[in-house]
């Protein structure tokens, strides 16, 4: 059944339709009524341009509301590619002097020379500059006790200390001559190591023993921000030694900080690096000595696929 012909809104007289029970006038049955995208007050509907940019993050790997890029299970060095997709072995690591390598991040290691006669170390000494220190040239000497002659004054006390070290170790020994630092200091040292998982890791701790034997040290992903860098330092319970408490003077903090910074940043630039000590670093009144530094460089697998900063969540 249908209702009686009625005159539609706006028609001219003489024009009817018909309509279905319940069914609004120029409604099709079965179709909802076009409503307006509801807007609050002060903004704006999205633009065109800010809809495909959405959706091109959205669907582009590793980048905006996408998942990142993952790396196939069992991938070597911690999921490294190369550049063709294909992922390679890492070399066999190579350890050498960082000095030219932290020179370019404008860090600059105390000045040490190697050599291998009584004569060679007087001579050396006489270059540096008085007082000087002899000791053993192998990188990790310095922790172990007797490698290390300091405040050696003059040419008697350099031939001296050679011979004691030459009877220790034999004839040919390497040793090294190395200007005395200024003192007052506080000794410090400072690390990268790349993990797996984390990527670059800056640790940092106060002297030998109560860095690396009672384990009292910091760590924190690279590249580090100066706010980063001044929370690595007072992470350690013997940060104290730092600010003039215990005996100790006042040190250049803001000049740690900023070496470690810059210690950050290399190792996010060199995805090489397998490993970095800087041992020891000393902390002046004005300034940092870095007394030795040593690096371990590898082939990476790839580029690294984090791009940083990263941060533990």
């Amino acid at each position: 059944p249908t209702t009686p012909p009625t005159t539609p809104p706006g028609g001219a007289p003489g024009e009817t339709t018909a309509t279905e029970p319940g069914v609004e006038p120029g409604v099709e049955s079965g179709t909802e009524p076009a409503t307006e995208p509801a807007t609050e007050p002060g903004t704006e509907p999205a633009t065109e341009p800010a809809t495909e940019l959405a959706t091109e993050l959205a669907t582009e790997p590793g980048t905006g509301a996408g998942k990142p890029d993952q790396a196939p299970a069992g991938a070597p060095d911690g999921g490294r590619q190369g550049p063709s997709g294909v992922f390679a072995e890492p070399g066999p690591p190579v350890e050498i002097d960082a000095t030219e390598l932290l020179s370019c991040y404008g860090l600059t290691v105390w000045p040490a020379e190697v050599v291998r006669s009584p004569d060679e170390a007087v001579a050396a000494a006489g270059r540096l500059g008085w007082p000087v220190v002899v000791k053993v040239a192998d990188p990790g000497a310095s922790r172990r006790a007797g490698t290390v002659r300091l405040g050696l004054t003059g040419p008697e006390l350099v031939r001296n200390a050679y011979t004691e070290f030459a009877e220790q170790l034999g004839e040919g020994a390497e040793l090294a001559v190395q200007r005395m630092a200024p003192q007052p200091a506080v000794p410090t040292v400072v690390g990268v190591v790349d993990d797996p998982a984390f990527g670059p890791v800056v640790s940092f701790g106060l002297g030998e023993v109560t860095a690396r034997l009672l384990q009292d040290q910091g760590f924190r992903l690279a590249p580090l921000t100066g706010e980063d860098a001044a929370a690595l330092v007072r992470s350690v319970r013997a940060a104290p030694l730092l600010f003039g408490q215990y005996g100790y003077p006042p040190v250049a903090v803001d000049v740690l900080e900023d070496l470690l910074v810059r210690v950050g940043r290399l190792a996010n630039d060199l995805p090489e690096l397998a490993r970095l000590d800087l041992d020891q670093v000393l902390v002046g009144e004005s300034d940092v000595m870095i007394l030795g530094a040593r690096a371990t460089l590898r082939t990476p697998a790839g580029p690294r696929l984090d791009g940083g900063p990263r941060r533990l969540s």
